[in-house]
């Protein structure tokens, strides 16, 4: 007997019916075709009203229409940026309240999702993290006497969009957005907090210093860790990449025009630049993964996996900058290009790809605990 996995994304009228993640979901399934599994495919905005729901499922290189009773395992690949958060608050506390298995579970999701409670849950456990200041604090000048640049963030963006950059230049304060296409001078602290009270929500928003991190050819870059559930609690490191924003840039993001290295061509860099071998970096970050999913584990249950951004600092190596409780694949067919010249690494990087989208089935198939 087949059991069927819900996953739940906001269709689009792009690349429909899921915009980008249908050739993800496209490669789940066929990637997953020797487990026994079915996939059923909806929309949050559906299930609140009907336990049959409209939804679509894969098939033979089809995509087809169906109307099902919604799944107890669930896949959540719904985003807040296509339907609002109070929307998928609302479908999230519908699926705790209803006990269905979600493969990453809702409380760890909602942790993930707000910048400022992950960093909060990261504080409180003892792991390197970057400190995270209510915007409010921008009317406390004390507070930014000890850094020169701070970057002003969403609590829960996205793709660095909506980041202002906030740098000190002698008396004056200098306001960029995230790409440094648009800049704003201020005489004070205080008048660059009037105006950006004109621009935001001030109970979105956050605020960073910048951490001592050096560029790289004169952009900005971050690591992306991808950490999937093996099954039996068994956390591995599938993937990373370096991610490597455009010049001038202020994030390092792939949709705002960034692009990928795998951590093993920087050796020479990361020896010149903090006088460290990449053998010794690589392993605090493993470790630093693998005990952050470790406390994930003890605190919220078995999760199918988690997406972590680190920055590799100067001063205190690396540090847990975000999480990701829906994290992307993509960094994986970005590296593939990059090496499309070299048949050896375009083929591990596709291979890596192939085994990150196949590992949600892969946990999936291994749940025992079904009722």
């Amino acid at each position: 007997m087949k059991r069927t996995l819900g996953i739940a994304a906001i269709e689009q009228s792009e690349w429909p019916p899921y915009g980008k993640q249908r050739f993800y979901f496209e490669d789940m399934v066929n990637a997953c075709s020797d487990l026994h599994l079915e996939f059923f495919f909806f929309s949050p905005l559906d299930v609140l009203a009907t336990n049959f729901i409209e939804g679509w499922i894969f098939k033979e290189g089809i995509w087809k229409k169906t109307v099902q009773p919604l799944p107890y395992l669930i896949y959540d690949r719904a985003f807040s940026a296509d339907i609002g958060r109070a929307v998928l608050a609302r479908f999230r506390i519908f699926l705790k309240n209803g006990n269905f298995r979600v493969l990453n579970p809702v409380d760890m999701a909602l942790i993930l999702d707000d910048k400022v409670a992950f960093h909060s849950y990261l504080s409180k456990k003892g792991l390197p993290t970057l400190q995270a200041l209510a915007f409010e604090a921008l009317n406390d000048t004390a507070l930014f006497n000890n850094d020169p640049v701070y970057y002003i963030k969403p609590i829960c963006g996205s793709g660095g969009l909506g980041i202002f950059v906030a740098e000190r230049k002698a008396k004056n304060w200098l306001l960029k957005n995230h790409i440094n296409s648009e800049s704003e001078e201020f005489g004070s602290l205080n008048e660059l907090y009037s105006f950006l009270l004109n621009r935001i929500e001030p109970s979105k928003y956050f605020i960073q210093p910048k951490a001592k991190v050096a560029d790289y050819e004169g952009s900005p870059y971050d690591l992306r860790v991808l950490i999937q559930n093996y099954g039996n609690s068994d956390y591995r490191i599938t993937g990373m990449a370096l991610r490597i924003g455009q010049q001038g840039s202020n994030v390092s993001n792939l949709q705002a025009g960034g692009t990928a290295l795998p951590l093993e061509d920087l050796e020479e860099y990361f020896l010149k630049t903090f006088g460290r071998t990449l053998e010794s970096e690589l392993e605090v970050i493993e470790n630093l993964a693998k005990k952050t999913a470790a406390l994930i584990h003890e605190d919220f249950g078995s999760f199918a996996e988690i997406g972590l951004d680190l920055l590799l600092t100067s001063d205190r190596g690396p540090i847990i900058m975000e999480g990701n409780a829906r994290p992307s694949r993509w960094v994986f067919n970005v590296m593939a290009e990059r090496f499309k010249d070299n048949q050896e690494k375009y083929t591990h990087f596709k291979n890596l790809r192939t085994l990150s989208v196949r590992m949600p089935g892969v946990y999936t198939a291994g749940i025992s605990n079904l009722i």
